[in-house]
């Protein structure tokens, strides 16, 4: 005598035989609706039970697709494409030896000559002690700030100088007169070996120290020659 076999769940998870069992013999429940397990099949040639089939398996293998779909392989993403481009790689100034060395661009002083104009120099500091002893620096109208890097005058070298605005020296065009004083530096300043807080006036060949420097004033304007008057 054959026995069909129709194994099917209850709804509290007891499997049992439906061919037998109109409900689950262990806890009366009804089975689960066939259509959330798919439906099994009578015997057949591979053993005394019939296969489960699972659901849409059959139209899934009549269309060459899985339950999920066909899975398609990866695409290999081309070395310029992307969502953001391809990075390209920051190079430093090769004229910039500071840049190329990984510090700041260096400070460019302020040029004073234009194509059409020339701001005309009034007058000198030239170093006569110091790390810069022997260079002279230019000296135009109104305000000349000194620092070590930054400024209108730059006295390199000397680390006791501020890096800008340590001092300033100016010179007015209208009463002729040059003058010098401390700016933001905290180092002091002297005039002739004399100590200033203020500003004081200049006259040829005074000397003024600046840090460990020691600068030779020359003044070009004054009683015998002025620009106004040229």
């Amino acid at each position: 005598m054959e026995i069909y076999t129709n194994l099917t769940p209850c709804v509290n998870g007891h499997w049992f035989n439906a061919a037998i069992h109109k409900v689950c013999p262990e806890c009366g429940a009804p089975a689960q609706a066939e259509s959330n397990f798919g439906a099994t099949t009578s015997p057949d040639s591979v053993g005394n039970f019939g296969a489960t089939v699972a659901p849409g398996a059959a139209q899934a293998a009549a269309n060459d697709y899985d339950s999920f779909g066909r899975t398609e392989p990866a695409r290999p993403v081309s070395a310029d494409a992307g969502n953001f481009g391809r990075t390209e790689p920051v190079l430093p100034n090769q004229n910039d030896s500071a840049a190329a060395s990984g510090m700041f661009s260096p400070t460019v002083s302020i040029n004073h000559e234009t194509e059409n104009h020339v701001e005309p120099v009034v007058g000198w500091l030239v170093c006569i002690e110091g790390p810069m002893r022997g260079n002279d620096y230019r000296i135009r109208e109104g305000y000349n700030y000194i620092g070590r890097e930054v400024g209108d005058i730059h006295i390199r070298g000397d680390q006791t100088i501020s890096r800008q605005r340590h001092a300033r020296i100016a010179y007015d065009s209208e009463s002729h007169q040059y003058f010098f004083g401390p700016d933001e530096g905290r180092n002091l300043l002297r005039v002739n070996g004399k100590t200033i807080m203020n500003p004081v006036e200049l006259h040829n060949y005074d000397v003024l120290t600046i840090g460990q420097s020691k600068l030779l004033f020359m003044g070009l304007c004054g009683e015998q020659f002025s620009w106004e008057n040229v």
